[in-house]
């Protein structure tokens, strides 16, 4: 979404998404996921500015949440694997 509309909007994004997962993973669970992505979001734009400003001379690059550089490309990064406890009783 960022690269295509040159932005994210936050708030939107956490509506769908969170009605999207909640029943697949729980509430809370797409809660936190939620948040700590919104963070990252935020956390990067702020970066941004800064950089633009000349504030931040020690970091050359600033990339969004989840992309990496491969072979001169951004590429987006996720977890191949998770553990899923067993709940049962």
């Amino acid at each position: 979404m960022f690269f295509e509309a040159g932005g994210v909007d936050l708030n939107s994004t956490y509506k769908d998404f969170y009605e999207k997962y909640k029943a697949l993973i729980g509430s809370a669970t797409a809660q936190q996921i939620l948040n700590k992505n919104n963070e990252a979001w935020r956390s990067f734009f702020a970066l941004l500015k800064l950089r633009k400003k000349g504030k931040l001379p020690f970091i050359t690059k600033v990339n969004p949440p989840g992309y990496r550089k491969k072979a001169g490309r951004r590429t987006l990064w996720t977890a191949q694997e998770r553990s899923v406890q067993d709940r049962g009783g």
